[in-house]
């Protein structure tokens, strides 16, 4: 459907422009119809939203993404089943809207609520939401994981890299990822149902954000994970 990535750290490790752009590249396949970024600046860190987009509600430029309003932005794969209802409630709040699109609803929802109403949304998703508000990240995956979403966090180089490939973190990251072969060895020996039975990847260092998983990552690079 839809494809997310980006990064959020130091600005001494901020990916190139032509990594930028080779991982651009890459998510086209994922989504056709858009490929756009967004630079964030939060104190002595630096961030980028990409996103590539199949158009499929709303299918006008005006529903791209990153999408954007006063209070925050948002990168979103999949799609919101009850949106329609959900854009109802916020409607009775006051809340106005300028697309058709059920981005924009995930996005005024976040803003109106933050993470911790995500069980009145149905769908499936994975999305990194960013509050002007609290300078804060949010990086979720739907309860059912049927959309997967991975992250490398370096706690000694202080960055934060996502996408949902892991090709697209090898894309934004100057770093060398080396493969796990004990994931290799789990895979043969296991079968296709060892990929998801933990949050490791093929490559050390790259973890998947597990169903349900919300991670929060505020404006001084520490991470919060909570279900």
């Amino acid at each position: 459907m839809c494809g997310i990535a980006g990064y959020i750290g130091l600005e001494s490790f901020f990916p190139s422009k032509n990594n930028i752009k080779s991982c651009l590249k890459l998510m086209k396949l994922r989504g056709p119809d858009s490929q756009k970024t967004k630079e964030i600046n939060i104190k002595k860190y630096k961030a980028l939203l990409c996103a590539s987009r199949l158009s499929i509600i709303d299918i006008g430029a005006r529903s791209d993404q990153p999408f954007e309003d006063d209070e925050g932005i948002i990168s979103f794969n999949g799609e919101i089943y009850n949106y329609i209802e959900i854009k109802k409630e916020l409607l009775k709040k006051k809340i106005k809207f300028q697309t058709k699109s059920d981005t924009e609803v995930l996005l005024k929802y976040l803003n109106y609520y933050g993470p911790k109403n995500l069980e009145k949304i149905f769908g499936m998703w994975s999305f990194i939401y960013y509050s002007k508000k609290k300078k804060e990240f949010i990086l979720s995956r739907d309860k059912f994981g049927e959309k997967p979403v991975f992250f490398d966090f370096d706690k000694n180089l202080k960055t934060f890299i996502f996408g949902s490939n892991v090709n697209y973190i090898k894309k934004l990251s100057k770093k060398n990822y080396k493969i796990d072969e004990s994931k290799i060895y789990d895979y043969i020996r296991y079968g296709f149902r060892s990929v998801y039975s933990n949050d490791k990847t093929f490559f050390k260092g790259i973890t998947v954000v597990k169903p349900g998983q919300v991670i929060q990552i505020n404006k001084n690079l520490k991470i919060k994970k909570y279900f």
